[in-house]
């Protein structure tokens, strides 16, 4: 037996005011205690050969259910307990009634409700923030200990950790109903234990449709009897926009957050200028070349995040350097930028800009500082945004236009880079707008094209002629989900430009030639269809004799992906974004001639 199994402590006292209690240390009661005992008899003796370790909420109700779970048990397995396996922090509402909080904070309450992954309370965190450091310790815990891992910890934890393992978007998952102590088993994407009941409801807002765990079965409609548990966590989930809108949303929750951007970059280094990575409270986002360069990185960081400085740091890649390894031989320089609340309107505005494929600039100034050659120096780096605002108000430090820094840019030859203006030192780094994939067709091979296209960098937009498989609940990394009946009008109303990727996957011949015809008049930067060499002469055939030009067809990669002899949706979806990836980095004929 192995994964990770969940826990909820046992009941703490009633409060007739349903005050919040979020991080509050409160004890268990009487009856919770009574509840874990009874939980422990029936419960602990399935992992007494399996447990390799029992990890806790840090507050004192996860503790105490913990010490009774494992009451009576010599020797019994580790024990360690994790802040990061905490209750959502409610920050200035805990210890307040419903009441309380809407005198106080008027609509506030409300709001949340509407809004539960991203809300953040005054002082306090939303969802998503749980879910983060949720995430990270289940990974850090998962690295140290083989078998089973028991996780001692909180509803709000638990909901968060779920909607994850069940690709169920944060937004949609809604106050639980629980029996306490909940337990929750085989999160290791295997099948769950049938030897306790427990219920927690993940209510999804589309027809109303109710998930329910029951200890060995999921039901839901849609679903089969004996389901399968989602993925496994990692810790770099990638950001559901971009890194602007993940920077914005830490800043307006008065998250401390430390940006690194390698500024410039020589020789054989793993990453070039432009790279950037985020350092926050919980964990390390993205990644700057891994190793020893990443490790001193995050080190720099986590110091800069500390003191709430900022440093521009010089590492030598090869050998020469003190105490490195590195031999790849180059130097990197990374600007550590602490960055402050009142910058979130400027990175909201650069998101809002991506999105919209807009041009734009940043434009970081050192302040005049000098750099060390070895090690690092202070700075105090004053960023600036040169975008289009498209009409809305400009927050402090944005610029409407490129006009007055286009001279940088191309000083810079368009790339991310260091350039001197007017005797002082600045980086450039253009906005750069991130490919866009149409998904056409919403079936399983779409699903896992979808999941790892989001992973390595695509906005992910689906359209299916069936809403039943193009919807959120079904595609939650998705930016848009289009129900259009028979696929009309699909280029306009998709509005598939230039940044477009369209991959073709529909449920049948005749809607493949509907796409196809449509998007062969579009912009798209690549057109690929699914399907047998057979498939695509029966689909040209039929556009040639419609009057498609023979060059048009010659350019669409059919059969998609590039050919490792893919045969599961998983596999085809590796051959498939590998393909994507390659046309945008402009090698995708070479590839795929050598595997036609």
């Amino acid at each position: 037996m192995s994964g990770v199994w969940l826990v909820r402590h046992g009941a703490v006292s009633a409060d007739p005011l349903r005050r919040m209690v979020g991080t509050q240390d409160i004890p268990l009661s009487e009856a919770g205690r009574a509840q874990v005992r009874k939980l422990a008899a029936s419960f602990i003796p399935l992992l007494r050969h399996d447990l390799g370790a029992v990890i806790t909420s840090d507050l004192e109700r996860c503790r105490n259910t913990a010490s009774l779970l494992l009451e009576g048990w010599t020797p019994h397995p580790p024990v360690h307990a994790d802040a990061d396996l905490r209750e959502i922090c409610l920050g200035q509402w805990q210890g307040l009634s419903r009441a309380d909080i809407a005198s106080r904070w008027p609509g506030a309450h409300e709001a949340r409700g509407l809004d539960m992954a991203s809300f953040v309370p005054p002082g306090g965190e939303s969802f998503r923030m749980v879910q983060r450091r949720a995430l990270h310790a289940v990974v850090r815990w998962r690295q140290r200990y083989e078998g089973v891992l028991l996780l001692v910890t909180h509803a709000g934890v638990m909901r968060a950790l779920l909607a994850h393992w069940l690709a169920l978007p944060l937004a949609d998952v809604h106050p639980c109903t629980l029996c306490l102590p909940l337990f929750f088993a085989g999160l290791a994407g295997r099948h769950m234990s049938n030897s306790l009941s427990a219920r927690m409801g993940l209510r999804q807002r589309r027809r109303g449709q109710r998930l329910r765990i029951t200890g060995h079965t999921l039901r839901r409609q849609g679903m089969s009897e004996t389901a399968s548990v989602g993925q496994g966590a990692g810790l770099h989930r990638p950001w559901q926009g971009t890194l602007e809108a993940r920077v914005a949303e830490l800043l307006r929750a008065d998250e401390p957050v430390v940006l690194l951007t390698i500024v410039s970059s020589f020789g054989s280094a793993p990453r070039h200028a432009g790279t950037r990575a985020l350092q926050t409270r919980h964990e390390f986002e993205g990644t700057v070349g891994g190793g020893i360069l990443e490790a001193k990185a995050m080190k720099a960081a986590a110091q800069c995040l500390a003191e709430g400085r900022s440093v521009r740091s010089v590492f030598v890649l090869d050998a020469s350097a003190p105490e490195s390894d590195m031999v790849c031989g180059g130097r990197m320089e990374v600007l550590c930028e602490f960055l402050k609340p009142e910058q979130a309107g400027m990175f909201a505005v650069a998101d809002a800009s991506l999105m919209r494929g807009g041009r734009g600039l940043w434009v970081v100034d050192f302040g005049g500082e000098g750099l060390a050659v070895l090690g690092e120096t202070v700075v105090r780096p004053v960023r600036r945004l040169y975008a289009d605002s498209a009409g809305a108000p400009l927050p402090v430090r944005v610029q409407e236009g490129m006009e007055e820094v286009l001279p940088l840019l191309e000083q810079a030859k368009g790339r991310p880079g260091i350039v001197e203006a007017k005797g002082r030192t600045v980086y450039v780094e253009p906005l750069d707008a991130p490919p866009v994939l149409l998904l056409c067709g919403g079936g399983h091979v779409s699903l896992e094209v979808a999941r790892l296209a989001h992973a390595c960098g695509f906005v992910v937009d689906i359209v299916d002629d069936r809403p039943e498989f193009a919807n959120r609940e079904r595609f939650p990394m998705a930016r848009h989900c289009h129900a259009l009946p028979g696929f009309a009008r699909l280029v306009e109303i998709c509005g598939v430009g230039n940044r477009h990727f369209v991959a073709i996957m529909t449920r049948g011949h005749s809607f493949d030639r509907e796409v196809l015809e449509q998007v062969l008049v579009s912009r798209a930067r690549y057109v690929g269809m699914i399907g047998s060499k057979t498939k695509r002469e029966h689909v040209y055939r039929a556009l040639r004799n419609a009057g498609v030009p023979e060059a048009e067809l010659a350019a669409v990669c059919c059969p998609i992906g590039l050919g490792i002899k893919a045969e599961t949706p998983q596999q085809i979806a590796v051959s498939v974004v590998a393909e994507l990836l390659a046309a945008q980095s402009g090698t995708l004929v070479p590839l795929r001639s050598v595997s036609a």
